[in-house]
């Protein structure tokens, strides 16, 4: 019997061997199928769960140990993850240990305490950091892998990396994920190459305890926030840790889901999108925006086949950089030097008539580089978490365009010499913003 002093609505059990985070062991049988199910887990039976979400202060179900004993005086427990609401839940509580024995013994788990402890329990003191290796030695040959640099080789080292590995023999992925963000890293499943209906899994920074823990979410249609799953249930185990800066965490996921209408079948082919962004806590049932815009990966991807995943070229963003190049380091310099040195050399205007062309250049590269850069990223990118390195490339951008498209504006209001004074500051102005430019 499983029973809480607060109610709750989901739940998932399992025994396994103390010390061990693989194979489930025994069966498990209902006693009320409105309310229970078994599902498959090592084997059929091999774990408990809720039939439906309807709130709950208590589930009762049996266990029988399996016909061949792992020996006499071994310890195993039963593992209980319950759901109290998005943001309240109790990861792998574990039952007092017991022994299995040679013949079929029924065993009940402990209640959890009576107190819950929410995602982000402040008063609790932080356990020990665990230690998650990232191992990039198998990438390609027994291990799906994607590095971001492609020559990183740790998580302080890494800004995203991903490693994939599948058992063929329990029918799970186990991924590694880690980003120097300091917020969250995620990897979305997605049936074409844009956001929106994915299958996403993060592990994400709770800021007040910096602990990490890995969460199951979709990301409904590419602009609202991914939405964590209620139910937990395809992440079978997970374990998460804070250094250095990084965020680092192992999830254990079902290959195959009983339920794939948000969690897919990670035997299929999949785009995959890799995303880091900043923390909302810990405590809320979505993540935070991205920092910046996803990678993409190069093509669809079967997660359970080793290989190194390489991302999607992104051949907006090198066109705005070329022809943002060509106008303000080409054409700029030219039209600076035109009307700086020029005047004596060209007297007749000729200086004015090329300075004007080659500036107007300028103007139309700046406008049609803005109009591409949008295009890729389809929206203002703003990591609120950083507001200096991150951000200062699109602002300064922006105020740069600003100034050059206004720059002509006022320069063709410019007046001749003679001119009343209020026209004169018209010409001050003018030569203030190409200065600033």
């Amino acid at each position: 019997t499983s029973s809480i002093s607060t109610d709750f609505k989901g739940f998932l059990c399992q025994v396994r061997q103390v010390g061990q985070t693989t194979a489930a062991l025994g069966t498990f049988a209902v006693r009320d199928t409105s309310k229970t199910k078994t599902i498959t887990c090592t084997s059929d039976g091999g774990a408990v769960t809720h039939m439906n979400k309807n709130t709950v202060s208590q589930q009762t179900f049996d266990w029988t140990a399996s016909s061949t004993p792992l020996g006499v005086g071994t310890q195993v427990q039963a593992l209980c993850t319950v759901v109290q609401s998005r943001d309240v839940l109790w990861v792998q509580l574990p039952s007092s240990t017991f022994q299995e024995l040679a013949i079929s013994t029924v065993a009940n788990a402990t209640a959890p305490p009576s107190r819950p402890s929410t995602m982000a329990p402040t008063t609790t003191p932080s356990p020990p950091v665990p230690d998650i290796p990232l191992d990039f030695s198998g990438c390609g040959t027994t291990t799906l892998c994607y590095r971001d640099p492609t020559n990183c080789d740790g998580a302080g080292d890494c800004r995203y990396a991903l490693i994939g590995e599948f058992d063929d023999n329990t029918r799970r992925m186990t991924f590694h994920l880690t980003s120097n963000s300091g917020g969250f890293a995620a990897v979305g499943f997605s049936k074409d190459s844009n956001m929106g209906m994915d299958d996403v899994i993060a592990c994400e920074r709770d800021t007040n305890t910096d602990r990490v823990y890995a969460k199951d979410g979709w990301n409904p249609d590419g602009r609202n926030p991914n939405e964590y799953d209620a139910d937990q249930t395809s992440i079978t185990s997970q374990e998460g840790a804070y250094v250095d800066g990084s965020v680092v965490c192992r999830i254990e996921r079902v290959l195959t889901p009983s339920d794939t209408t948000q969690d897919y079948d990670l035997s299929q082919l999949y785009t995959l999108l890799f995303a880091t962004g900043s923390s909302r806590g810990g405590q809320t049932d979505s993540l935070a925006k991205h920092n910046a815009v996803p990678i993409v990966s190069d093509g669809a991807v079967n997660v359970t086949i080793p290989q190194i995943v390489g991302a999607k070229g992104k051949p907006l963003i090198k066109a705005h950089g070329i022809i943002m190049a060509i106008a303000w380091i080409g054409l700029a310099s030219i039209g600076l030097l035109l009307a700086v040195h020029f005047k004596v050399v060209w007297p007749t205007g000729k200086w004015f008539q090329g300075h004007r062309a080659v500036m107007l250049s300028v103007w139309g590269l700046t406008i049609i580089g803005v109009i591409i850069i949008f295009a890729h990223a389809k929206e203002w990118v703003y990591d609120k978490s950083n507001h200096g390195v991150h951000n200062a490339h699109p602002i300064l951008g922006f105020i740069a365009f600003l100034l050059a498209f206004a720059q002509p504006i006022m320069a063709a209001a410019r007046p001749h010499p003679g001119t009343p004074k209020l026209a004169i500051n018209l010409q001050y102005s003018s030569d203030i913003v190409a200065v600033s430019m």
